[in-house]
């Protein structure tokens, strides 16, 4: 849904708190290439 929003638009700086966060680590491992800045407050990351 991002990309729908935002377009051809690169370099975002994305911002995700708790489940958020791990929507917005996902994200930037599935599109790199469209992610300046990532920033993760307390996420709810699943750890091995």
């Amino acid at each position: 849904q991002l990309e729908a929003i935002l377009g051809a638009q690169t370099g975002w700086t994305i911002i995700g708190s708790s489940l958020g966060g791990l929507m917005a680590a996902l994200f930037a491992t599935q599109a790199p290439g469209q992610v300046r800045k990532l920033a993760l407050l307390a996420p709810a990351l699943i750890l091995p």
